[in-house]
């Protein structure tokens, strides 16, 4: 979970105001928590810095052995379909990314709005392939709005004419009501694109 997303759930739990200085507070909280040791340092994702090192080793033998412990089959070689799996939220993939590593499901993170390259690259994979593809989109908000939903639209659009092979989209939407409160809530949605 993300700083943002802990300040999301306190101006929904009414915590704090909607607004920079809201978030500030939850932000300073936070840290005065994990510094307390209240609050595990490793409980918050700070996704947007990261270490570039090459790995390394101190002779062959130790680089063969790692590689041998590391060795993973790959599972959708010979499978008769493809998957995988889009988020939004960068925050989400620490959540997601042990769910579809253990089961070697690609997972897309695009970070809001997708980019046209992003796309593109994601579109070209498909393309390569001689099984129908299916990508699940979880999105949580309307149906008919949001960077996901636009993504999963022009992805759908990329692929259109591109081979024999079919690709699904399903969108799994927890809607929130339109309306008075209880409409759809916590309604869980599966909408399909087909291209």
């Amino acid at each position: 979970m993300t700083v943002r997303q802990v300040f999301y759930q306190a101006t929904v739990r009414g915590l704090v105001e909607k607004a920079e200085s809201g978030y500030g507070k939850v932000q300073a909280d936070l840290t005065v928590m994990r510094r307390a040791r209240e609050l595990p340092y490793d409980w918050l994702a700070d996704n947007t810095r990261w270490q570039r090192k090459p790995r390394t080793f101190d002779s062959v033998e130790d680089a063969l052995r790692n590689t041998a412990a590391f060795y993973r089959k790959a599972l959708w070689n010979e499978a008769d379909s493809y998957v995988e799996i889009w988020l939004e939220k960068d925050a989400l993939a620490g959540v997601v990314y042990p769910v579809t590593s253990m089961y070697d499901v690609p997972l897309m993170v695009a970070r809001g709005h997708a980019s046209l390259p992003f796309l593109y690259s994601a579109a070209e994979v498909i393309n390569e392939l001689d099984v129908p593809a299916y990508i699940y989109l979880p999105m949580i908000g309307f149906l008919n709005g949001g960077s996901s939903w636009e993504y999963a639209q022009m992805a759908a659009t990329f692929r259109k004419g591109f081979g024999e092979t079919g690709l699904l989209i399903v969108v799994l939407a927890l809607v929130k009501p339109l309306s008075p409160p209880g409409d759809l809530s916590g309604q869980l949605i599966c909408g399909p694109i087909e291209a």
